[in-house]
């Protein structure tokens, strides 16, 4: 997801801290969504895809990435949880 971030990013001619100004989230945001170390929201997703210019097709790529990262979460949260 990070990678697809920073190059949406990056094809937009945007550093890190003109996109998180647009996002209305501290520069560290966007470089922790990145990096992987910070999950992004789906709600911050969809902005990064109207600011960014991306099309339906990476959008479509995007959100079925975000939504694999999500289950894999829940998966390790139910494991860990013993569900």
């Amino acid at each position: 997801m990070g990678d697809l971030i920073r190059a949406a990013r990056k094809a937009a001619g945007m550093t890190q801290a003109q996109l998180a100004a647009a996002c209305s989230v501290s520069q560290g945001a966007v470089s922790q969504w990145e990096t992987g170390r910070l999950w992004i929201y789906y709600g911050y997703l969809l902005r990064v895809f109207k600011i960014t210019g991306m099309t339906a097709k990476e959008e479509a790529e995007a959100s079925a990435l975000w939504i694999e990262g999500m289950q894999a979460r829940c998966d390790t949260v139910r494991s860990e949880l013993g569900v």
